[in-house]
């Protein structure tokens, strides 16, 4: 902008001096220094060109056009003002665009230099970095020709096979590579220079300068250049310690999946039941014990389908305990009186997963033995109670018996002492037969005391135990009822007397004075069946199905002393040896009648 105004001064000051020239050639002179002037306007314009380019100098010529416009419009003397500034401007803005693009392309030029000096460092520190990559890769990385001659490799492909890369261009192929491995790398370039898909990381087999064999898993791929194949670049890793290690855990599995099978075998034959849980609650395992007791149930929750539970429960599961370290040992009663054992305990399975090991072993008849057992010790204890009261009683009488015959001071008239001698021969015939009831319960258990049987006529052992009955207690009545068809059976009449005179006994016992205990026998459906009947006091219904059990005796007080609770047992004992039956009716409070059969005699 000074530069115009400095342009503008020197131009418009010769107007000044105008008025003094006189003459043609003082006034020729002077028009030839305004020119002169007039080109002093080139500086800035060139300036402006120099400095701000093109558009600087399209505006100095636009300012120049409006600083000159005025004197060739008004004060100059020439026929053609106008023009002569216009080829002015034109000849200025032409030389300061001229400048303004000289300026741009040298700073292009000079751009476009520093870029290029750019370019060139951090290719070559680029260049530096991969040199320095290529040798650090942990990688194998070697580069061939066309041919598969290798030119380059760094330091750990140098390191696998213990050549130099001088030494590999002399060597052959099949040295270093397996045949097979040779193969493949040839399909692989030919595939790669086809354009072809390749299965990459591919195998390949290495042949050490020592001789050692070693296994690589190589990735490959095409280097071109300028557009066409130049070579092949290989990157490759050593997985010979990978392989050798997989080899063994793939031997190690198969060890550990032959003792699995060799532990499920095993397993699967026990007599036990065994399944598996893993920490889900799906069954894993069941053997065949177990299945036949539960159906197949293989992946399936065991709460649902050992337990019929919808929701984990601890009837057959204890998996939180068991997944922690500790054994545990636990009942599980299932339906239908069915009472299973079950021991746990944490197992390893195949995957590594701590599971539960479970064996289930049925204790149904040792728990019903146990209760038996139980029961047993419990009546074995009434029994000794009984027995010692039974024996007590009688004694005592007999003792107080002898002491009173014994006295010297008390003369016993013959009636008395006929009572006294009968009392004692009721109590000594109480104990003996407390006596032989043990005996003969204990032969019985024991297999010594077997029938022996013979053709038996059973009328006239019914009539020679009632006969006896009769005699032993008068205050009762006695009736039978013999069917004078009666069979000959096939029978020990010894034992067959027994179990009447126990049956006898029963009602008995059972029954008010005068009251009338009937016996009966038929021929009934190829058998002879026997029948005691009384009119006592019966046994309720929840007693019968145990009335037969040894040393039971019912909840109805005798109306005579004495029982163990073995009479009926014994009887039950003989005849089931027999090859009979032996059961009872009874309504409480209106008697009972006591029935069994015994087979016919056949020639």
């Amino acid at each position: 902008m000074l530069l115009l105004v400095v342009c503008g001064l020197i131009y418009y000051s010769g107007e000044l001096v105008k008025g003094g020239v006189t003459d043609g050639y003082g006034s020729g002179l002077y028009y030839t220094v305004h020119d002169m002037h007039r080109l002093l306007f080139l500086i800035p314009v060139l300036y402006a060109g120099f400095t701000l380019r093109i558009r600087g100098a399209l505006i100095v010529s636009a300012i120049t056009t409006f600083i000159l416009l005025p004197r060739a419009l008004i004060l100059s003397p020439y026929p053609d003002p106008v023009l002569r500034m216009a080829v002015f401007i034109v000849i200025a803005a032409s030389t300061g665009i001229v400048t303004g693009v000289l300026r741009n392309q040298v700073e292009a030029s000079r751009h476009l230099l520093e870029i290029q000096k750019q370019l060139v460092h951090k290719l070559e520190a680029s260049e530096h970095r991969y040199r320095d990559l290529f040798q650090k890769a942990s990688d194998a990385i070697w580069i061939t020709d066309m041919n598969g001659n290798i030119v380059s490799a760094n330091n750990a492909a140098l390191a696998f096979d213990g050549f130099k890369v001088e030494e590999l261009s002399h060597i052959r192929k099949d040295t270093i590579v397996t045949s097979e491995s040779l193969y493949k790398a040839n399909e692989v370039r030919k595939n790669l220079l086809k354009n072809l898909t390749v299965e990459q990381p591919y195998e390949q087999r290495l042949i050490t300068r020592m001789g050692q064999e070693i296994t690589l898993m190589v990735t490959a791929s095409l280097i071109n250049s300028e557009g066409k194949p130049a070579g092949f670049e290989y990157i490759a890793r050593d997985v010979t310690h990978e392989r050798q290690e997989e080899a063994r855990r793939l031997e190690l599995e198969r060890e550990v999946r032959a003792e699995r099978d060799k532990l499920f075998d095993i397993l699967d034959n026990m007599q036990d039941g065994v399944f598996i849980t893993g920490k889900d609650y799906r069954i894993r395992f069941m053997n065949t014990t177990m299945i036949r007791w539960f159906g197949e149930g293989k992946d399936r929750y065991c709460y649902t389908h050992l337990a019929q539970s919808e929701s984990p429960c601890r009837d057959i599961c204890h998996l939180q305990t068991v997944v922690s370290g500790e054994t545990t040992r636990w009942e599980y009663p299932r339906g239908e009186g069915k009472i299973f054992e079950v021991i746990a305990s944490p197992f390893v399975d195949a995957d590594g997963e701590i599971c539960q090991l479970a064996t289930l072993r049925n204790i149904t008849q040792r728990k019903r033995l146990e209760n038996e057992l139980i029961k047993l010790n419990q009546l074995k204890s009434e029994l000794l109670s009984n027995v010692s009261h039974e024996l007590k009683t009688p004694l005592t009488s007999i003792k107080g018996i002898i002491s009173s015959l014994l006295l010297k001071d008390i003369e016993w008239d013959s009636k008395t002492v006929e009572m006294l001698l009968n009392g004692m021969s009721e109590e000594t015939d109480r104990l003996t037969s407390l006596v032989t009831n043990l005996l003969n319960m204990s032969k019985l258990e024991s297999g010594i005391w077997q029938p022996e049987l013979i053709c038996c006529d059973i009328a006239d052992t019914i009539i020679e135990a009632v006969e006896s009955q009769k005699w032993m207690h008068r205050d009762r009545v006695y009736e039978d009822d013999i069917s004078s068809d009666l069979l000959p059976v096939w029978a020990d009449s010894n034992q067959i007397r027994q179990v009447i005179n126990n049956l006898l006994e029963n009602a008995v016992a059972y029954s008010a004075d005068d009251t009338v205990i009937k016996i009966m026998a038929k021929n009934s459906n190829g058998v002879v069946q026997i029948s005691v009947e009384d009119h006592g006091t019966g046994i309720p219904d929840s007693e019968i199905a145990q009335i037969f059990e040894k040393f039971y005796r019912g909840s109805y007080r005798r109306r005579s002393p004495g029982g163990t609770g073995l009479g009926l047992a014994i009887s039950k004992a003989i005849i089931a040896n027999h090859g009979g039956t032996i059961w009872v009716e009874s309504e409480s409070g209106h008697g009972s009648t006591f029935h069994f059969t015994l087979k016919l005699y056949e020639t």
